[in-house]
This record gives C-alpha cells, structure tokens and sequence, in this order.
C-alpha cells in the first residue's frame, strides 16, 4: 500500500512538473455567498485550455473588509475547499486581512515557482480557446512582449485601449495587439514581471492593480509612451478585430454566472 501511494505521487509530480504555468484566481465575498458559481464557471472554463485546467491552479481568497460578512464567507471558502478538494492541482491561500487585489497578487507571487503566470479573477471566465503554448513562447523570445491581456470585448480601439500605439503587432509566434493599456483583468505574464515590475509599485496600496500602471501609459506622450511601453509590454491576445475571449459575469452585483 506504502509503495503504491509513493507510484502515485511520483506520476503525479511528473505530470506536474511538465506545466511550466501557474493559473492564480482571485476571489473575495460576494452578495451570492455562500454559492460559489462564479468561481466554478471561471475554473470549469479553463478546460477550454486543457494545460491550463492540468497544470497548477492557485486560488487566493481575500480577507473581507470590516463591513463585510465574515461568517457567510467563510461558509462560501468552505464550501469551494470541500469541492475542490479531491483535484490535487488546485491549492488554496487564505489573506488574514483585507489586501485588495495587490495584496491577493503580492501573496500569489510568493507562493508561484512556475516562470509563467495566467491572472485570472473569479468572475472572469475563458469563453474559447486560446494558443497558450505560442503565447508563452512569445513572452519567452520576445523582449518587448511582456503582458498579454486576454479582451472581454473585440479587439477595437475603444475605452482605454483608444491610445496611439494600438494596431497589429508582427511576430512569429502569436497573433497579438499592441496596446497602451495595462489592465490587471485576465492576463498571461511572468513570475519575474511581478516580481521586478509590478510587485514594487503596488506593495500595501491594497487596490486594483490598474490604478497605477493603467496612468503610467495613459498620460505620457511620443518617446516617453514608447519608453513606458517598452517597459511595461502591454499587448491584447489576438489581431485587431479579433473576438472576446473572455467574459465578466458580475459576481459583485449578484448576477448570475451563466
């Protein structure tokens, strides 16, 4: 019996360690707690992805504000642990206080030992596949790709991707889109991005990520912007044009996931 619970931990340490991404999702209380429907779309909906539903799923629950119901959230975390807890791929990390969405990445990050991350929130699922494989090549060859942004709309030059930069960028490996926004929502980067970029800039703001690096490409203009970009990456999966990948389904206004 011993030697068959260490077969199978080592089958499944080889199986893991063929993944080089780790998939984080963000989760917080909600109006429909205790139900975690958000959330089991938005993990259901990486199969669309199958390295991704494989591969390590890290899902991180924020700390509830002061006026937020603790006791039907730690229903709601019960409940998805319980659900969970048979996939061995998928681990879970508790904040002991309010940290926003910079303080779920800041704990994320240091508890991330893949080169690849794939941020995702919990309202935030995949609605078609993606190249994934040629995606991380290109964050891998490619010094100015930094930031992939998967879109929830069309790939058009409207909101805060309105900015000039935006159109088709040529590569060998992945159609994509240069844009001058950064966009903390769905989104393909590097442990080393957080590490030496993002997680310096956000450390105890307790925000969405945005409200920072969203200003630093939004106001300068000319070289400064071409400067700003060369540092920050930002592009959207896909040629201009392209359809969502994504969609929002609203799990702070309580509606439904489906």
């Amino acid at each position: 019996m011993e030697n068959s619970k260490k077969g199978k931990l080592l089958i499944f340490i080889i199986i893991m360690s063929q993944y080089n991404i780790t998939t984080v999702i963000a989760t917080s209380p909600i109006p429909s707690m205790p139900e975690f429907n958000h959330l089991k779309t938005t993990i259901n909906s990486l199969n669309l992805v199958p390295k991704l539903a494989q591969s390590r799923i890290l899902v991180v629950f924020d700390f509830p504000k002061a006026n937020q119901e603790i006791l039907e959230y730690n229903e709601y975390k019960n409940n998805v642990v319980k659900f969970y807890k048979k996939n061995s791929n998928i681990k879970f990390l508790h904040l002991e206080e309010w940290g926003h969405l910079s303080g779920v990445m800041e704990i994320a990050v240091r508890n991330i030992e893949t080169p690849f991350i794939f941020v995702q929130q919990h309202d935030l699922p995949l609605i078609r596949e993606f190249d994934l494989d040629n995606v991380l090549k290109c964050l891998e060859k490619d010094d100015l790709v930094k930031h992939v942004r998967l879109n929830k709309r069309h790939n058009i030059a409207v909101g805060w991707d309105r900015r000039p930069l935006f159109g088709a960028y040529e590569n060998p490996y992945v159609n994509l889109t240069r844009t001058a926004c950064w966009s903390d929502q769905s989104h393909l980067t590097t442990s080393s991005y957080y590490e030496n970029v993002i997680l310096p800039e956000i450390k105890d703001k307790k925000i969405f990520m945005e409200e920072v690096f969203h200003w630093k490409m939004n106001l300068p203009e000319g070289k400064e912007l071409e400067a700003m970009h060369k540092k920050l990456g930002t592009f959207i999966y896909g040629s201009p044009g392209d359809p969502p990948v994504i969609r929002h389904s609203d799990a702070r206004n309580g509606f439904s996931p489906v």
